[in-house]
């Protein structure tokens, strides 16, 4: 067994039995916002998905938790796109060439890849670009609240049913003790409504979408006259 960029491929070709052990030190070098385990948590959420599937991230920033996803991608089909604003003057000092030397040195150019603009102006016309329904969505882009309610509801509209969707940031305990507010209450009082099985790890919150349809414009037209 040959040792190659921190996961193991076996002499015959091709990566066998990934695990997170094989590619932690690459994904957790990376600087990132995450907690403890989130990381791990998307690498394994990604390997159970379809050989085929779409995946949306919405927020990449340096590309930590881009990697995480793209590694659970190699020798699949899968595909992750990156959404991001990658703008160099905004509190997190990013820009998109960062990402992709970070994307670049881990090797999954061919697996991940990204869209620079604002999620609000991409998500609506993203279907033209994957070409499919999304199998997973991950968002942690702003956490403004009216931002993260468009995010949600264009992401649950891209969605297949039993697809996953997961967000970053979610509080716990009641809205007066959120630090996001904004995603608190998009995850409490309306994402929790379309989504079941969810599951928690420390401020990151994933759920099953198991309906196909639904009025998202009435939902987001309400949301905005609150």
């Amino acid at each position: 067994m040959l040792e190659t960029n921190s996961y193991r491929i076996g002499r015959e070709g091709g990566i066998k039995n990934m695990i997170w052990n094989d590619i932690k030190d690459k994904v957790l070098s990376i600087p990132n916002k995450m907690w403890k385990g989130q990381l791990e948590y998307l690498f394994n959420k990604t390997n159970q998905l379809p050989n085929d599937a779409i995946i949306i991230e919405i927020g990449s920033y340096k590309g930590g938790s881009s990697a995480a996803i793209g590694y659970a991608c190699i020798e699949t089909n899968r595909k992750l796109f990156c959404i991001d604003e990658w703008n160099e003057k905004s509190e997190y000092h990013c820009s998109l060439k960062q990402w992709q030397q970070t994307i670049m040195k881990n090797g999954l150019e061919k697996f991940v890849f990204p869209i620079k603009g604002l999620s609000q102006e991409i998500l609506p016309h993203c279907q033209e670009i994957v070409r499919k329904e999304v199998d997973f969505v991950f968002i942690d882009g702003s956490h403004k609240y009216k931002d993260v309610l468009q995010d949600f509801v264009f992401s649950f509209s891209l969605l297949k049913k039993k697809g996953f969707l997961a967000m970053h940031d979610v509080s716990e305990g009641s809205l007066v003790d959120a630090i996001h507010p904004g995603v608190w209450r998009v995850w409490n009082k309306i994402a929790l409504t379309f989504l079941v099985d969810c599951e928690y790890y420390s401020n990151l919150a994933c759920g099953q979408k198991t309906q196909n349809h639904w009025d998202s414009l009435s939902v987001l037209k309400g949301e905005r006259n609150e």
